[in-house]
């Protein structure tokens, strides 16, 4: 396709460091880090064993993380939500009462099951260990149901206060479109998609057409897709896998994987050479 090499050069002038790193991450997970390399057994041309794309590609991330998950929040295993105090508890001055709190657990229940909650808790840990953090935002839909909508954490730039709260979370990212050009011949392009969301909107910019490496475009507002919802608080929940490990001004935390890129070629060309 004509334009797809400087659509995809212009994309990739755009990518922050911290993109790439996350990605990387995310490639390791899915078992994607050698796509685009020559084959393992017959490469087309003459290149060093190591940089091709192992025959055998053990997905040792994704296992691990699938296993983890199932066993913290799986089937049977999900945390009991209610409000409801136990037999060994007493709460005489803000306890609800037993008709109260059954009202109350019925409606939890109801509104958890509307918005899919155990679904996208599992989503979101399985993603937080594979990337290093997950990021959900919460509205309604078109039938007034709550929804929840998961945002790759690799092209989101959260913002917090001082006290550690969400306070903006912009989501923007290049993307290469194919459309039909004159003689209706399709063309790539280079285009950027950004959307805001902070404690008043939720703000949808047009896509705009990338023009210059490294220089992102100024997209005008999305009229239909922009929505007012004036709450006083972000709608998202950003959540990072052991924070405790991100250093200084790091928004991200660690995955399981973040010390293993390593080990974890060393076992898929040991295999795929066995």
């Amino acid at each position: 396709v004509k334009g797809a090499a400087q659509a995809h050069a212009l994309a990739a002038s755009l990518y922050t460091p911290r993109t790439v790193r996350l990605e990387t991450f995310e490639h390791y997970t899915k078992g994607t880090q050698y796509e685009g390399r020559e084959d393992f057994l017959s490469p087309s041309r003459d290149v060093p064993l190591l940089e091709r794309a192992p025959t055998i590609v053990y997905p040792v991330v994704e296992s691990a993380i699938r296993q983890h998950v199932d066993m913290a929040l799986g089937e049977g295993r999900f945390p009991k939500l209610t409000t409801g105090i136990g037999e060994d508890e007493e709460d005489d001055l803000f306890g609800l009462s037993e008709d109260d709190s059954e009202t109350l657990d019925t409606f939890i229940a109801n509104l958890s099951e509307h918005a899919r909650f155990v679904d996208v808790c599992q989503d979101a840990l399985d993603a937080a260990e594979g990337i290093g953090s997950a990021c959900v935002v919460y509205s309604f839909d078109g039938c007034g149901y709550l929804k929840a909508e998961h945002v790759e954490t690799c092209h989101a730039e959260p913002t917090f206060d001082t006290s550690g709260a969400l306070v903006r979370l912009e989501i923007k990212y290049p993307f290469v479109e194919l459309y039909a050009a004159e003689e209706g011949k399709v063309r790539a392009r280079c285009m950027f998609y950004r959307r805001v969301i902070d404690a008043v909107s939720d703000t949808v910019y047009k896509p705009a057409e990338v023009q210059h490496k490294g220089i992102e475009p100024s997209g005008t507002v999305d009229k239909d897709r922009t929505v007012e919802h004036g709450l006083g608080f972000v709608p998202c929940v950003w959540y990072a896998y052991k924070r405790k490990w991100a250093r200084a001004g790091e928004c991200d935390g660690r995955p399981i994987h973040a010390a293993l890129l390593d080990e974890i070629d060393a076992l898929n060309f040991g295999l795929s050479q066995r």
